[in-house]
C-alpha cells in the first residue's frame, strides 16, 4: 500500500504540481520528468594515466556565489590500486571531468581544486566515510547547460518523498529518476525506501538527492536492497563555512 501511495504522489508531482517551484521562480521541477534539464552527471577521471570513463554519478551545486561540482567519496575506493586511501589525490589526479552521458562532449565540465581535501580521512573501504560522503570541487571550465541545484535549508521528516537522479549502468540515455520515502534521519544521514530496486545501484553512487521543490538534500551514498542511504547537506554547509 505504501508503494502505491508513493507512485500516486510521484505522478501527481510530475504532471500537476505547477505550484511546486523553487523560491526564485525556477519551476523545472513542476514539468514532467521527461522535460527536466540535465542534472545528473557522470565522470571521466585520469589517475596517473589510467582513465575511468562513465564513472559513477555527480552533479553541480549553485551556492549563491559560485558553482561547485559534487560526487561521493565512495568513488575513491577504486583508486586504492594507485595508493590513494584518503581524501587526497597526492598529485596523482591528472584530470576530472563531469558530463551527462546523453551529451558527453557538448556538456563536459572540467573540475578544479578539491575543497575538502583531507589526508587524514580514510576512504579505502566502502562506507568508511559515513556522514561526510561528499567530494566537493571547484570548477575550472563549464561551457555546459547542466542545471546546478540549489541547496535546501528546509528540515526533512519521516515519510517525506525525495528523489535520486542517476544512471542505469553504462546506458547513454537521459538519467533515471527514482522516488523514495524517508524512513529514518540519523547522524546527518537520510535512509529512504525506494519504490523499485535499482538494477545497477553502483552507478547511482554520487547522484543528487532532491526534495519535491527540486532543492538538494543529499548525495546518494549506498543502497541495500530497496533501502538507500544519502549523506545530508549538513556536511556541505560545514565545508562551505570553513572555506569562506
Amino acid at each position: 500500500m505504501k508503494f502505491l501511495n508513493i507512485i500516486i504522489i510521484v505522478s501527481f508531482i510530475s504532471l500537476f504540481s505547477c505550484s511546486n517551484s523553487t523560491k526564485d521562480g525556477d519551476n523545472w521541477i513542476s514539468e514532467p520528468i521527461r522535460n527536466w534539464p540535465d542534472i545528473a552527471l557522470s565522470s571521466k577521471v585520469d589517475i596517473s594515466g589510467q582513465v575511468y570513463s562513465d564513472y559513477g554519478s555527480g552533479f553541480l551545486v549553485a551556492t549563491g556565489k559560485d558553482t561547485l561540482a559534487i560526487t561521493s567519496k565512495q568513488l575513491l575506493v577504486s583508486f586504492v590500486a594507485h595508493r590513494i586511501t584518503t581524501v587526497d589525490f597526492q598529485n596523482k589526479l591528472r584530470s576530472w571531468e563531469m558530463y551527462p552521458r546523453n551529451h558527453p562532449k557538448r556538456e563536459s565540465v572540467k573540475l578544479g581544486e578539491l575543497l575538502n581535501k583531507d589526508p587524514t580521512e580514510f576512504t579505502a573501504m566502502p562506507g568508511s566515510t559515513h556522514n561526510t560522503d561528499w567530494l566537493i570541487f571547484n570548477i575550472e571550465e563549464n561551457p555546459s547547460r547542466v542545471k546546478p541545484l540549489k541547496v535546501s535549508n528546509t528540515p526533512l521528516s519521516n515519510g517525506e518523498i525525495i528523489y535520486a537522479i542517476g544512471w542505469e549502468g553504462k546506458k547513454r540515455i537521459k538519467a533515471l529518476v527514482v522516488a523514495g520515502s524517508i524512513i529514518r534521519l540519523f547522524d546527518n544521514q537520510i535512509f529512504f525506501e525506494l519504490v523499485d530496486e535499482l538494477e545497477n545501484p553502483e552507478w547511482f553512487i554520487g547522484s543528487p538527492v532532491i526534495n519535491k521543490s527540486g532543492e538538494l538534500v543529499g548525495v546518494f551514498s549506498s543502497i541495500n536492497g530497496a533501502i538507500a542511504r544519502s549523506c545530508s547537506v549538513t556536511y556541505l554547509y560545514d565545508v562551505l563555512s570553513n572555506n569562506k
